[in-house]
Order: structure tokens, then C-alpha cells, then sequence
């Protein structure tokens, strides 16, 4: 699933551009490879963090602008008023009842759910930064000597369980400590 979010810059010659980004939720699958993840996750999550910082901006911007509108609104209701001031709720009711009040509304829950979600995908990358990380020392552990072997006391009509035998991630296990912790014992 891919979502866009838009970004203002400027170009080279000073003038505001808009910049379309795309995040795809396929950059967070386990099963991609290492070595491209690797280069491209610190970037993305860099990518996300500014979209965060804009996003938060544009969500205080909107209720700026909702704030704006209801004491705008307000004043005019008050200010209509002849005599008595009307109620607080009476005056609510009608700021409320303004077709402003829903596209300001609709502005600010739509920056808040893009906000939320790019929240969310920054906690998956790091979450995605994490698994890469124990893949890599594993695979350097494998590299350094350990080894993953079948081990020999498994079920004999099934796949053996497997042991670990050989130096590196496991030093100070066992192949019998190694078997009961594939099978769910330890």
C-alpha cells in the first residue's frame, strides 16, 4: 500500500516547488534483502522524519486557522447581539452550524490522520532497522564459525531439530542445550 505526501521546497532560483513523496508499505516486508534494505531504510526514516516535522506543522497551522475562524465567527454572533451578551453555548451552536466550521474541521482531522500514519510508519522502520540489524550480526556469526546443523537425537520420521555447533554466537551452548531451545524447552 502506498500513500503520498506533499512537501514545500524551494528550487535553486528561490521559488516554492511542491514535492510529491510516496512511501510504499512494501519497504517494511522482513524477507527483502539485507544489503538494499540497509542502504535504504536510514534514508527513508530521514525522508519520514521531515514529513513528521511538516505534517506537525500543518496540523498546528489547520487548528490555527479553526481557532481563527471561531473567534472570527464569534465576534460577529456577539457582536449581533442586541443587548445581552447570548449564551456561550447558543454562540458554539452557531459557529458550529457555518459550513467554515466542517471544511476547517476536515483540514485539520486530515492533516492529524496523516501525522498519525506517518507516526506509525517511522515506529515500523524502526522496527524494520532493528530486524536488519539482528540479520546482519547473524549472518556475521555464521561467517565467524557457527554453523547450523541437523540435530542427530531429532524426530526420526520428521525434520531434524536443528543444533547449533561451532564458535561465534553460541559459545559456552551445547548441541543438547541447542536442541531443547529449537524444540521449545528451554
Amino acid at each position: 500500500m502506498a500513500r503520498a505526501f506533499t512537501r514545500t521546497a524551494f528550487g535553486d532560483d528561490g521559488k516554492e516547488i511542491e514535492i510529491e513523496v510516496v512511501l510504499d508499505t512494501a519497504i517494511l516486508d522482513p524477507r527483502a534483502d539485507i544489503a538494499v534494505d540497509a542502504g535504504e531504510v536510514a534514508g527513508i526514516m530521514g525522508a519520514v522524519g521531515e514529513l513528521i516535522a511538516v505534517y506537525t506543522e500543518r496540523v498546528d497551522l489547520a487548528d490555527a486557522e479553526y481557532r481563527a475562524f471561531r473567534g472570527t465567527k464569534g465576534k460577529v454572533i456577539t457582536g449581533a447581539a442586541e443587548g445581552k451578551a447570548p449564551a456561550e453555548w447558543k454562540v458554539k451552536d452557531e459557529v458550529e452550524a457555518d459550513p467554515g466550521f466542517l471544511d476547517h474541521q476536515r483540514v485539520r482531522a486530515g492533516a492529524e490522520a496523516d501525522l498519525e500514519w506517518l507516526r506509525n510508519f517511522l515506529g515500523a522502520l524502526k522496527i524494520k532497522a532493528q530486524m536488519i540489524r539482528v540479520r546482519a550480526d547473524l549472518a556475521l556469526k555464521v561467517y565467524d564459525g557457527a554453523t547450523l546443523t541437523g540435530d542427530p537425537g531429532g524426530d526420526p520420521g520428521g525434520d531434524p531439530a536443528p543444533a547449533i555447533r561451532g564458535r561465534g554466537a553460541i559459545r559456552g551452548r551445547n548441541d543438547r542445550v541447542a536442541a531443547s531451545m529449537a524444540k521449545g524447552k528451554e
